[in-house]
This record gives structure tokens, C-alpha cells and sequence, in this order.
């Protein structure tokens, strides 16, 4: 099966999972039982991307119009590593990272929302070895400008072990240059007993907080979550209007239990 279409975007993340290492090409032609999984083709016939995925109306999973496929340069990376060791081996820095938004921005005097910020350096990473700090924005990669943690996550990933990257990220307001030679990224179960429960991105917001639970027997409509206790001045928290005594149940899309 031959469909034609038109590429709308690239560089498409978060389609599938944040957690997983994505950097679609968006496209409008029709990806069936007959192409999924198939090449996708430029008008000079060169190879550029794997049709994977399509978006849905979430109900009769029927297909909208819009397709994504995996870009060609990350399908080789895969590809050698598998032919070479049988498995594939990614990069690694040592960083829990977030996006940056319009609070965070103005709190550290930044001119735009590019890059990621550095909510937590892993102790004896790589990150940690080159000099790296929380609340550092990295803004660019090997030359590469970061757009947000999605680009920065497969940035890194896609170098090897070993690699020197350079690295330049904003600190205090200030450009620094860093090299970091990359680690190798460890498996899921690891990572998850690497990076802390995320206390840090508290402090980030220039939040303290402690546990909230409602007492058995109190009617209320929050059950769990944290207590602001402290807010610091002109931190991204101040800037977003929270006051002390909120109880924050939610980030982003993650409970807080």
C-alpha cells in the first residue's frame, strides 16, 4: 500500500509517553494494516522516517488523519546497536530535568521558556562530575538547541557512552560551557531507585512543604497531599499566586500521596 501526504511537524514528543524517548515526524498520509510499520519516503525518494503510530478519536480508535513516524536518524542509531551488541545502549547525564514555564522563566531573569532546568543532580553522576547544579538551564547540546526536557532526554540518549558532549547551560544568569563525558543509562528499575521522590522540585519552586492528611473522621474534600508552609520571595511559587496554606494535590498530571 503507497499513500502520499504532507509532513506538518517535526520533532513531536509526549505522543505515546513522556517516558519514552520520542521524536516524531507528524504527517497527514494515511498509515493502514498495509503501511504501519513501513518507510516513509521524501519526494527525491530517500528514506526519512518508520510510520508507528496514528492519532485516534479515543472512541472507535479510528484514525484522524494524522500520522506519526519515527525519523530515520534515530531508527539507525537503534539499528547499529542492535547489529553491533544485540542491545541498545544510551547515553546518560545524571539530571532530573523539567520544562520550564512562565513563572520559572521571570524568577531567573531568562529571556524565553527554551531549554530545561535542573531540578536534581544524581550524586557520582556524570552531571555531578562535570560541574553541573540544580536550577542550571541547559539550552544546548553538541551545538543543538534544547527546546524543552523532551528534546534534552533524547539529545543525550542518542550519544554513547563515553562521548564527550559539551553542554552550555545558564547559570545565575550566565553562560557557562561544560563538558560532560556521558555515563550509560541505566535500566527503568534502576533509574527509579536512582532519582528521588521529587522533593526537589519543590524547592525548585521555592516551595517548603510537608505532608498533608486529613484526620479519619474530618470531612473534607482533600484526603492527601502537601501543606505550603513557606513561600520564598520572588520564586516561580510566588510568581504563580500560591499561598502559604494551600495543599497541593496535583502536578501536572501526578497525584501527590
Amino acid at each position: 500500500t503507497v499513500t502520499a501526504g504532507i509532513v506538518s511537524a517535526v520533532g513531536r514528543s509526549s505522543v505515546i509517553s513522556r517516558n519514552n524517548f520520542e521524536d516524531f515526524i507528524q504527517h497527514d498520509a494515511a498509515i493502514n494494516p498495509g503501511n504501519s510499520g513501513g518507510a516513509l519516503f521524501n519526494l527525491d525518494g530517500e528514506l526519512i522516517g518508520i510510520n508507528t503510530a496514528i492519532a485516534t478519536d479515543g472512541y472507535s480508535r479510528a484514525n484522524v488523519g494524522v500520522g506519526f513516524a519515527i525519523p530515520i536518524n534515530m531508527v539507525k542509531r537503534v539499528m547499529e546497536d542492535l547489529i553491533s551488541d544485540g542491545k541498545v545502549t544510551r547515553g546518560w547525564l545524571g539530571v532530573s530535568i523539567q520544562d520550564l514555564d512562565e513563572g520559572m522563566a521571570k524568577a531567573l531573569k531568562l529571556k524565553d521558556r527554551n531549554g530545561a532546568i535542573i531540578s536534581q543532580v544524581i550524586k557520582d553522576s556524570p552531571a555531578e562530575d562535570a560541574g553541573m547544579k540544580e536550577q542550571d538551564v541547559i539550552i544546548q547540546v553538541d551545538g543543538e538547541k534544547v527546546n524543552d526536557s523532551s528534546n534534552l532526554k533524547n539529545l543525550i540518549s542518542s550519544g554513547r557512552p563515553n562521548d564527550k558532549t559539551k553542554l552550555i547551560v545558564i547559570r545565575d544568569g550566565d553562560e557557562k560551557n561544560l563538558i560532560v563525558t556521558l555515563g550509560t543509562r541505566p535500566n527503568e528499575k534502576d533509574l527509579t531507585a536512582t532519582y528521588s521522590s521529587g522533593v526537589k522540585s519543590f524547592d525548585l519552586l521555592g516551595l517548603r512543604v510537608e505532608t498533608y492528611e486529613t484526620e479519619d473522621g474530618v470531612l473534607s474534600m482533600v484526603k492527601e497531599g502537601v501543606k505550603v508552609l513557606e513561600i520564598k520571595p520572588g520564586s516561580p511559587a510566588d510568581y504563580e499566586n500560591i499561598h502559604q496554606g494551600d495543599i497541593i494535590v496535583e502536578i501536572g498530571k501526578n497525584t501527590i500521596a
